[in-house]
């Protein structure tokens, strides 16, 4: 039965059902305004939900922040180490047997929890961690998390910071390391579909706070499926993109652009920006959510790095500290 004739079915009687307060009861209109658009539409990428996401993806990222923290405080006894000794993040790193890279997102993310404060390049305990992170204080909580050390993602965190080598997709046992999982059809468009739904909100909050007036020809490297590159091009009319992915990405990149009605607009192009030069002819890189899982060893010899070198000249240092500009 239809949903219009459901909504007109009587009783014998020839009365619609009422509810339990003699009060019709009618359905709510299913509204399918955003489910075609997202297909079949480049306004699905000017519009906005009526609600914010944000909370709903801090959940998620939220279980990522709750396994560091136990692997910096069960594992590393960070806290009570920097209750002695105030440092800067190389002397950090050689203290505990870590690497710069994961050392400097673990700190930055501290910072934000509200554990460490930074002066002057300079880490230090808050209140709130010397009181309740630091193992000699009589409030320490570290036993409440040592039940996760053992659990894999904490782990992985916890090898990541020893050896500065990627970990696998979700800590799967059997699953091969994220840049060569890609190469796999079936994991490319998981993966791709994970980043795609994030990126319909808050492509649109980049493609806002972008001056691009002045520019031209936009290029995304390692854009995944081309849903930031659209979103851009929806708010800046004059823009033209391409989307730098390897394959089998840029296969799925192609079928979301054009699924989006961008294919006039933003093309994409096969390559590896640790192979090969970047393609030339464009006035501006994006650069989003791609460094900040590579070791340093491959991030220095990407096609990348010369224009990654010059974004940091420009990041604000209160809110993002090189080299974490992959997270701008």
């Amino acid at each position: 039965m239809g949903f219009a004739a459901g909504r007109r079915k009587q009783h014998a009687g020839g009365a619609r059902s009422p509810d339990f307060e003699g009060v019709v009861r009618r359905k709510p209109r299913f509204q399918p305004r955003v489910v075609g658009l997202k297909l079949r539409s480049v306004h699905f990428l000017t519009s906005q939900p009526t609600t914010d996401p944000t909370t709903i993806y801090r959940c998620r990222d939220g279980l990522y922040a709750a396994d560091l923290l136990a692997a910096a405080l069960v594992s590393l006894d960070l806290f009570t180490w920097l209750n002695d000794h105030p440092s800067e993040p190389g002397a950090i790193c050689l203290a505990l047997g870590i690497k710069e890279r994961p050392t400097d997102v673990m700190l930055t993310l501290f910072v934000a929890m509200g554990f460490l404060r930074r002066d002057n390049g300079i880490f230090s305990l808050t209140d709130l961690a010397r009181e309740h992170l630091v193992k000699t204080s009589p409030w320490f909580i570290g036993p409440y998390y040592a039940s996760l050390k053992e659990r894999p993602v904490c782990r992985d965190f916890l090898s990541v910071l020893r050896t500065d080598k990627p970990a696998n997709w979700g800590s799967l046992k059997n699953e091969k390391e994220w840049a060569k999982a890609m190469e796999d059809d079936a994991f490319a468009s998981q993966f791709t579909a994970a980043m795609d739904c994030r990126g319909v909100y808050l492509g649109q909050a980049v493609a806002k706070a972008l001056d691009l007036r002045n520019r031209k020809q936009l290029l995304d490297i390692a854009g995944g499926s081309g849903i930031y590159a659209c979103c851009i091009v929806a708010h800046h009319p004059h823009l033209q993109a391409t989307v730098f992915e390897k394959p089998p990405v840029d296969k799925i990149a192609r079928n979301a652009v054009a699924k989006r009605g961008c294919a006039g607009r933003v093309s994409v192009a096969a390559g590896d920006m640790f192979a090969e030069a970047l393609p030339a002819g464009y006035d501006v890189h994006l650069i989003s959510n791609v460094l900040h899982d590579v070791p340093s060893s491959r991030f220095h010899a990407a096609a990348c790095w010369p224009c990654t070198t010059r974004i940091s000249t420009r990041t604000n240092p209160a809110r993002c500290t090189w080299p974490n500009i992959r997270r701008c």
